[in-house]
């Protein structure tokens, strides 16, 4: 394997992406605790734009987002 091989794959396996779908998923579970919890928690507001935001990127076609 080349130099540039190596440099590669090192890159690819320190690559920090998370699915959408799956960050939408766990912001909808980690809404729903809260809301039961508390419906007027001020965090509930920053969530909902989160999850728009993850929606839109949905339909925009992108299917991952950086984690780092």
């Amino acid at each position: 394997m080349t130099f540039l091989g190596a440099t590669m794959r090192s890159m690819m396996v320190n690559l920090q992406i998370d699915l959408i779908s799956e960050l939408l998923v766990r912001k909808q579970k980690q809404l729903d605790g809260i809301e039961w919890d508390d419906p007027k928690d001020p965090r509930i507001e920053g969530m909902l734009r989160q999850i728009r935001n993850y929606k839109y990127q949905l339909n925009q076609g992108e299917e991952y987002e950086p984690n780092f």
